[in-house]
This record gives structure tokens, sequence and C-alpha cells, in this order.
């Protein structure tokens, strides 16, 4: 393997497991890249919706570490780090979606998804216009070379 990927997951993973494994399927001088995104604005929406996911948020058996350990999976001296801002316009279905998606949230057969589901559309309701909500975010790549153990 000459690249590997980690999107929205390497802080799930064992770091001490995870570096044999990279460096057991990745062949010399692979890279790695992991990406993060980010809501990138401090406004009301970003407020409500991070009090919507902090009260259904669901409490999982590994919680995984912290982004901080990221850089421990480079080789000194080759991190780089790039990052894209972007607007998203979502419709309440796509706004739900992306909240349901995150691993941290209820699944759709929970007894607590109809009420978040029903707290999220009022959010919804209240920052759209048109029923069509603005989010801002950013994606943060940080790539360089695959540290070998």
């Amino acid at each position: 393997m000459d690249v590997i990927l980690a999107a929205h997951s390497v802080h799930w993973f064992d770091y001490e497991d995870t570096i044999v494994e990279f460096n057991r399927i990745a062949r010399e001088k692979s890279k790695i890249f992991v990406i993060h995104n980010f809501n990138m604005s401090d406004d009301s929406l970003s407020a409500a919706t991070a009090e919507l996911v902090t009260k259904y948020r669901i409490a999982l058996e590994a919680q995984g570490q912290d982004h901080e350990n990221t850089q421990n999976y480079f080789e000194n001296g080759t991190v780089r780090h790039d990052q894209f801002d972007f607007e998203t316009v979502r419709s309440f279905d796509t706004y739900i979606g992306s909240l349901l998606s995150a691993s941290f949230t209820p699944n759709k057969e929970d007894s607590i998804c109809p009420n978040m589901e029903s707290d999220a559309r009022e959010i919804f309701s209240k920052f759209s216009d048109q029923d069509e909500l603005l989010t801002r975010t950013r994606t943060s790549i940080t790539y360089g070379d695959l540290r070998r153990v």
C-alpha cells in the first residue's frame, strides 16, 4: 500500500496497535493522510447544533484518543498541513443526516432519536431560509511520510 487515508477516524484508533498495522500493510516510503472536518463558525447555529449533539450524545465503550496524537503517525520533518473552508447548503434531511451519521449520536432505532430529530427540526427552522440552511466547515488535512517502527 502506497497511501493510507484516515478520514474522521484516527482519533478512535489505539495508537500502538494501529502504527504496527500501518507498518505491516504499507510499503517503504508510504504516505499517510489524516482528515478531520470542523465547524468553523462560532455563531448561534453552531452553538445550537453543538448543544443538540451534547444533549443526545451516546456513551461509547471506547472513546478513542485525542487529535494531538495524530503527529505520532508521521516521520519527523515530513508533516504538512492544509485546510480548506467551505459552505454547504443543507435541506433538513441532509442536516439531520449529517448529525445522525456521527458515531456518537443515536441510531435511528434508538428511542431518543425522535426527540433528537424534533429538536433538530426546531434548530433548522430557526436558522434556515426558505428550507435551506447554510453551514460553514473547515477540512483539515495532515499528511506526510508514515513513521516506520
